[in-house]
């Protein structure tokens, strides 16, 4: 009964500290206390949100530098071959900008990054689908279809002469006269025998 006594009158008079605090697995007993755990250790729900905000930042602000020092290292300079969309990024999910026409030399950084490259438009970064560029400006020729400016018509008996004034006109709007020089099988015999 003393050693009862002795012990309550040491737990009662002893003072706690502050910072610490007594961990047990909820399966044991108290005088099975496993560790000590400090006020420090305790991490709360907003400290980690703030922390992962200054990490996110740090690396905003990195990739900031990095596409500046692309920019201004950028020397490459090639011919697109064909109409590409410009991205605001490299990912999946980036902003759709604009579009870079079919045959312009454009600057290239030389980054890469998720299935896209690098490319510098009005001194900005954009981003765009690799495997359409050449050193070389590609030789282009007329466009097929398109629309006809100028108001000219053809009353022509088949399809494919339709095509044909269509891509003309679409091409050279400045032609505005039709014709077509085919004969036909019986006008060839009578041009024959009348020579």
């Amino acid at each position: 009964m003393a050693t009862v006594s002795a012990v309550s009158l040491g737990v009662l008079t002893a003072t706690p500290q502050a910072d610490e605090f007594l961990a047990a697995s909820s399966g044991s007993s108290a005088s099975a206390l496993s560790s000590t755990v400090t006020r420090d250790d305790i991490v709360s729900r907003s400290e980690s949100r703030v922390l992962a905000a200054k990490v996110a930042k740090r690396e905003a602000k990195r990739e900031v530098r990095a596409t500046r020092k692309a920019i201004k290292r950028a020397d490459l300079k090639m011919w697109t071959t064909a109409e590409l969309n410009l991205w605001s990024g490299p990912e999946k999910d980036a902003d759709k900008i604009g579009v870079l026409e079919g045959v312009e030399k454009v600057l290239l950084t030389g980054r890469k990054d998720k299935g896209r490259v690098e490319v510098v438009v009005n001194g900005r970064s954009r981003w765009v689908s690799p495997g359409y560029f050449a050193k070389k400006k590609p030789e282009t020729g007329p466009l097929l279809g398109g629309t006809c400016s100028n108001g000219s018509t053809i009353d022509a008996g088949r399809a494919t002469l339709y095509d044909i004034h269509d891509v003309v006109c679409a091409n050279w709007p400045q032609i505005t006269s039709y014709g077509t020089g085919a004969t036909t099988a019986s006008t060839a015999r009578a041009g024959r025998s009348t020579s």
